[in-house]
């Protein structure tokens, strides 16, 4: 495999995306400051790109690189990268909601799995197969997915579902107004980035045991590294990352 530009679909549509154990938890949707400013960016430079692919001035978005290992039984292994894919997915996850049809078009999202926690990964399964969502409803998507009788009370106790819902909600109110959603997310190149597999550098997955530390919560630095407080001084055009985004 090259390092090729993908969208999330044609990558999940290739091989499984599996995030490991040894990750560290989603982190998107925590509240702290800087958390809230970089799903904020995140969320704009997406919408900007997917609201009217036929304005010049909407340019495809360009999500820099993602590493990992690639095996041909277990998948696509991210090392870099995790916080990208884990946003794209809830955001498809989000376009099927808007579809007729939608759960068993998001059938290819089961090949994303989610196993820093068995709670995570089997949330994850859950929200393709098994919560229902009203799209038209004004309850918030993670009120809905809380009430649905097959959430369990261990999913309160895991960092990586909390953001998750706290991202949905905020998917949906970022993108609600977007027409025809899926079908620019899953037949157009207006999301995108670049697999790189780390054996092209003769690397292997000892790094994630190196680089990270399950459990334990990231720091400013290891979250967002320096390049995110470059970027808000220098106030960059969106629609280009330079690597600010793991």
């Amino acid at each position: 495999m090259d390092s090729n530009m993908y969208s999330f679909w044609d990558l999940i549509n290739y091989c499984p995306i599996v995030i490991p154990q040894v990750q560290r938890d989603y982190a998107y949707g925590r509240s702290d400051e800087k958390a809230v400013k970089v799903l904020d960016i995140i969320l704009s430079a997406m919408h900007g790109a997917l609201v009217d692919e036929n304005d010049n001035d909407a340019a495809p978005l360009a999500m820099d690189f993602v590493y990992g290992s690639k095996d041909d039984t277990l998948g696509i292994t991210p090392l870099d990268g995790q916080q990208r894919l884990t946003t794209l997915f809830l955001l498809h996850l989000y376009a099927s909601v808007k579809e007729p049809g939608g759960k068993e078009l998001r059938a290819p999202l089961l090949r994303f799995r989610y196993e820093t926690r068995q709670s995570a990964n089997d949330f994850c399964r859950k929200l393709i197969q098994v919560f229902e969502y009203d799209a038209k409803s004004p309850i918030p998507l993670s009120r809905q997915i809380v009430n649905d009788p097959h959430y369990l009370p261990s999913y309160d106790t895991d960092p990586t579902i909390s953001c998750m819902l706290v991202v949905l909600d905020k998917i949906r109110g970022r993108f609600g107004d977007i027409d025809n959603l899926w079908d620019k997310l899953t037949r157009r190149h207006r999301i995108y980035f670049y697999f790189l597999p780390l054996d092209q550098f003769g690397l292997s997955d000892d790094l994630f045991i190196k680089m990270n530390s399950r459990g334990k919560p990231l720091t400013s630095y290891e979250l967002y590294k320096s390049d995110f407080e470059e970027f808000l001084e220098h106030q960059l055009p969106l629609g280009h990352f330079n690597g600010i985004f793991l």
